[in-house]
């Protein structure tokens, strides 16, 4: 299965926009990792944690993400989700999500209603 195919437009759009300027990168941003959307770099460093973190902070969208020059070695795809959440929880309401779950091949898949997403705060 092509995983392609569930990445969102934007995403891909900012992944083919950086690829058309990453000869210019490279001799500013070469070992660094860069968030790149809406055609340019909006944020950069050594930390991708804290590049995460500042794409984030400038848009709230899937930014593209890679470590200038280094793009064969890793690659790191942001994606954001919105939830609903289920407000009958009580002692507060907890978000829920329709997911759909992939076997390790992708080449079946189970689709899922109401799924409560760990986000790590507890």
């Amino acid at each position: 299965m092509d995983i392609e195919k569930f990445l969102p437009e934007e995403f891909k759009q900012d992944e083919e926009d950086y690829w058309q300027v990453h000869k210019k990168l490279l001799s500013d941003y070469e070992g660094k990792w860069i968030a790149f959307h809406n055609q340019e770099g909006i944020a950069s460093g050594d930390n991708i944690y804290e590049v995460t973190l500042l794409s984030l902070q400038k848009s709230n969208s899937c930014a593209y993400i890679t470590k200038v020059g280094e793009e064969d070695k890793l690659m790191v795809k942001v994606r954001r989700q919105e939830f609903s959440y289920n407000l009958d929880y009580q002692p507060f309401p907890l978000p829920q999500a329709k997911v759909r779950f992939y076997n390790a091949r992708m080449t079946r898949s189970k689709d899922c209603d109401n799924v409560i997403p760990d986000t790590g705060l507890d």
